[in-house]
């Protein structure tokens, strides 16, 4: 372990995408999370925050862009951010942190217990992530990014796009805790979109605290098809144990994790159901 020995603040993204190249540098807007620690492995910390496109927020009634040096605490001025959002980033997470916390780091950080409710909705919600390569901007889901986790954290994130939830769609989360406001020991976002004929036409989950990966992205396949009620959910979520492989500690067994993860799951769904029948 060492400490940076360069401290650079590149103001464009030229510049930053070179800088980023370089071996042993930490790409950095806040630090919150990654520099609570007395020593990093890193030679060069890369300051983005002075460049324009990466501070970019922009916000209506379909969705909110946010650059990467965006940090989280300027998400919860958008009206219509959905409820289970506004509940991951203050149930948890002190107001001092996502002061300090861009959406850069929150994605490289993403094994910080903190942020395992932020992780689930963004997962669930299927966000879309821009990135630089080569100068040339490229876009994609984070549930495809995330399968590939270690290309992911090589990337050069530039913005990320949340949309609103329409009619017929729904977002819900669950977690278990210690106390009402300790991080989760487990916890789940799902999302779910109902068809005209009132049947799921599709879902996706996302777990946290259920495997030894930061999150695991799932669908239940039982419910596609089907009318989202209570016996439907019940049922669906018998599915649950088999998706995941916890890992035992002092917070919790893994046989606990794992009856927790379909717990998570079914209240999750419950909460859709409720939006989707308010």
């Amino acid at each position: 372990m060492a400490n940076p020995k360069t401290y650079l603040r590149p103001t464009t993204l030229d510049q930053a995408s070179e800088l980023a190249q370089k071996p042993g540098s930490l790409l950095l807007a806040g630090g919150a999370l990654a520099l609570g620690t007395l020593d990093l492995p890193y030679a060069t910390v890369i300051d983005l925050q002075a460049i324009p496109e990466l501070n970019r927020l922009d916000m209506d009634e379909g969705g909110v862009t946010l650059g990467s040096a965006v940090k989280l605490e300027q998400l919860l001025g958008w009206e219509e951010l959905p409820d289970v959002f506004r509940r991951a980033l203050t149930r948890a997470i002190p107001a001092n942190i996502r002061t300090n916390l861009s959406i850069l780091e929150s994605l490289r950080e993403r094994q910080h217990p903190m942020l395992r409710e932020w992780l689930a909705a963004i997962t669930a919600h299927d966000i879309g992530i821009e990135w630089l390569k080569e100068g040339q901007l490229d876009w994609e889901s984070i549930a495809g990014l995330l399968v590939h986790a270690d290309e992911f954290d090589q990337l050069f994130i530039t913005s990320i796009d949340i949309p609103a939830v329409p009619q017929r769609q729904a977002l819900g989360a669950a977690f278990v805790a210690r106390t009402p406001a300790d991080v989760p020991i487990v916890n789940a976002a799902v999302y779910v979109y109902l068809n005209e004929e009132n049947t799921v036409e599709s879902m996706f989950g996302a777990l946290c605290g259920a495997t030894a990966d930061p999150v695991l992205g799932f669908t239940l396949e039982t419910l596609i098809g089907s009318p989202l009620d209570a016996a439907n959910i019940a049922s669906a979520v018998k599915a649950v144990a088999a998706l995941v492989d916890p890992v035992g500690d002092y917070l919790g067994s893994a046989e606990y994790r794992r009856e927790m993860a379909r717990v998570c799951v079914e209240r999750a769904l419950t909460e859709c159901l409720e939006q989707l029948s308010a």
